[in-house]
C-alpha cells in the first residue's frame, strides 16, 4: 500500500439501532473501520459489546431497519462475505458444540478450509496438509481425534483461534478471548494477533486494562449508556485494582478444627466417555480455601464437576465421598449446600429458562422443581450484580458477562458450604470483579472455597483477605500442597 494512499475502509454502520431479543442495547451507532486497525472496546458487563461484534460479523441486522451496514473490501451476499470474518467468542464455541458435538477436532477443521459453515466436498490435499499444519502450530494433535462435546473450555477457545488462522481473513472479531486461558496459551495468543495481516482490521473486547502491555492497539472504543465512544488519548498500562489489602491475620478456621466434608481416593473420571482425570486423591475440609491451576484441558472443570456431583467415578475406578454436612440422599440436597459458578453452565440449564427460573433453581437445588417467584431478601444481592433488570430475560440470550454475574448472584443468593468458582470472574468488569471478591471475603471461616483460575490470579490473591492453598492439575493428574 503507498504510504500517501488512504487505508481500505472494511466495514461501515451508519446510524445504525441494535438489539438482542427484541431488546435496544446500541442506538445511534457511527462506526468506521479501516484496514490495519487494531481496536480494543470496552465496556461493563452487558453494555453492548457482544452485540456490536455480532452486528459486524453479519449475525444481527439493524433494528427496525434503523440505519446502515456496509462492507467495503467486495460486493457480496452476507453468507460469502462471511467467510472473510474470523469471529471467535463463547456464544460461538456453545454453537459449534451443539452442531458439531460429534466431529473431531481435526474433521471440524477439515470442514472449515473454505469458510463456509461446514464442508461439504471431499478436502484436497492442500485442506489436509493446512489443517495438519494448524494442528501442529496450535499444539492440538494431542486432541485431534477427540470430539466437540469433549472438550473444555479452553480447549474449545484454542480451536476456534486455530480455525481463524486457517486462511486470512478481512475481519478477526474476538470477544473475551482470553477468558480460561492459561498464561501460556495468552501468550501464544498475543504472538499470533500481533502478527496478523497487515491488510486486515481486528476488534477484541476486554476488561483487562493492563492488555496494552502485549497487543499494539491503535484505537479504544467504549460503550456507555447504549452509545459508542472513541477515546482520543489510548489510556497508560493501568494497575490490577485491588479490593482491600491483605489482612495479616484473617479469620480462618483452625487445622484441629476442620471437618472432612468431600475425599477423592484413586478416582478416575471421564466426561463425554472420554478419560479426564486418573488417580485423583484429595480431602475438602471446613474452611479450606484452594487455588486450583494447570494449562487449558488439563482437567479443572471436570474436578470441580465431581466436586459438585455432577459426574461420578468410572466403575471400579476409585471413589468419592460426601460426608459429614455434605451427606445427601438425593442431589438436590448436595446442590442446596454447594454453589456452583461456572462457564460450562453456560448451557446447563435448558432453553427455555428465564433467569429468574435460573436463580430459583439455587434455593432447591433442582432444575425442574423450584419455586415461582424469588423471596424479597434476595433482592440485595440481585442488585448489587444489577440482575434485577434481567430477570424476565431468556438465560441463553445474555452476554457472557451478564451471565456470569447472573451465575455469581445464584451463588450468593443464600449461604451455602461449598464455593466452587470455574472460571468463574471471566468476563467481568473491574466493579462486578472485586464485589465477587468482597463477597468471598465475607463469607464465614468454617466455609470452603476451591478457584479455578487461568487469569487474573495475581489480582485474585492481592484482592482476598486469606491466604490460598495451592492445588495443580496437570495431564489428568493432580497435586495438592500442603
Amino acid at each position: 500500500m503507498p504510504i500517501d494512499s488512504a487505508p481500505e475502509k472494511l466495514f461501515e454502520l451508519k446510524n445504525t439501532t441494535i438489539a438482542r431479543g427484541g431488546t435496544i442495547v446500541l442506538e445511534g451507532v457511527d462506526l468506521v473501520i479501516q484496514a490495519g486497525d487494531r481496536i480494543l472496546l470496552c465496556g461493563e458487563n452487558g453494555a453492548g459489546k457482544s452485540s456490536l461484534l455480532l452486528m459486524i460479523a453479519g449475525r444481527l441486522h439493524p433494528f427496525g431497519q434503523r440505519g446502515e451496514r456496509h462492507y467495503g473490501w467486495r460486493d457480496a451476499a452476507l453468507a460469502v462475505l462471511r467467510k472473510d470474518i474470523a469471529w471467535v467468542s463463547r456464544d460461538e464455541e456453545l454453537r459449534l458444540k451443539s452442531v458439531h458435538a460429534k466431529s473431531s477436532v481435526r474433521d471440524f477443521l477439515l470442514g472449515h478450509c473454505d469458510g463456509a459453515d461446514f464442508l461439504y466436498r471431499s478436502p484436497n490435499k492442500e485442506d489436509v496438509f493446512r489443517v495438519e499444519q494448524k494442528l501442529q502450530e496450535w499444539e492440538l494433535g494431542y486432541i485431534a481425534e477427540r470430539k466437540l462435546e469433549q472438550l473444555s473450555c479452553g480447549e474449545l477457545r484454542i480451536l476456534l483461534l486455530a480455525r481463524a488462522d486457517l486462511f486470512p481473513r478481512k475481519l478477526y472479531l474476538l470477544d473475551e478471548v482470553l477468558g480460561s486461558l492459561s498464561p501460556g496459551w495468552a501468550q501464544k495468543f498475543y504472538a499470533w494477533f500481533n502478527k496478523l495481516p497487515a491488510d486486515a482490521a481486528a476488534i477484541l473486547t476486554s476488561h483487562d486494562s493492563n492488555l496494552q502491555k502485549h497487543l499494539a492497539f491503535n484505537r479504544i472504543l467504549e460503550i456507555r449508556g447504549g452509545k459508542l465512544y472513541e477515546k482520543v488519548d489510548l489510556p497508560q498500562n493501568a494497575k490490577a485494582p485491588l479490593g482491600s489489602k491483605r489482612n495479616p491475620n484473617p479469620t480462618l478456621l483452625p487445622l484441629d478444627q476442620r471437618e472432612l466434608w468431600i475425599r477423592c481416593q484413586e478416582a478416575d473420571f471421564c466426561n463425554e466417555f472420554e478419560p479426564v482425570l486418573f488417580g485423583i486423591n484429595l480431602e475438602l475440609k471446613s474452611g479450606d480455601r484452594i487455588l486450583l491451576t494447570g494449562h487449558n484441558g488439563a482437567g479443572k472443570t471436570t474436578l470441580l464437576r465431581a466436586l459438585h456431583g455432577e459426574i461420578r467415578p468410572v466403575f471400579g475406578k476409585g471413589e468419592i465421598q460426601f460426608v459429614g454436612v455434605l451427606r445427601h440422599e438425593q442431589r438436590r440436597e448436595l446442590w442446596q449446600k454447594i454453589a456452583f459458578v461456572s462457564a460450562a453452565q453456560f448451557d446447563f440449564f435448558p432453553a427455555h429458562m428465564r433467569v429468574a427460573e435460573v436463580l430459583a433453581t439455587r434455593l432447591s437445588g433442582s432444575l425442574y422443581d423450584y419455586p415461582e417467584s424469588l423471596p424479597q431478601q434476595v433482592e440485595p444481592v440481585l442488585r448489587e450484580f444489577s440482575v434485577l433488570e434481567l430477570l424476565q430475560r431468556n438465560f441463553r440470550e445474555l452476554s457472557e458477562g451478564e451471565k456470569t454475574r447472573v451465575l455469581l448472584a445464584r451463588a450468593f443468593l443464600m449461604p451455602a458450604v461449598v464455593y466452587l468458582i470455574d472460571e468463574g470472574f471471566m468476563a467481568l468488569s473491574e466493579r462486578f470483579f472485586l464485589l465477587a471478591l468482597n463477597h468471598l471475603n465475607a463469607l464465614p471461616a468454617s466455609a470452603a472455597v476451591v478457584i479455578a483460575a487461568n487469569e487474573r490470579i495475581d489480582i485474585i490473591e492481592q484482592g482476598l483477605l486469606f491466604p490460598l492453598q495451592r492445588w495443580y492439575m496437570a495431564h489428568g493428574r493432580l497435586t495438592t500442597a500442603p
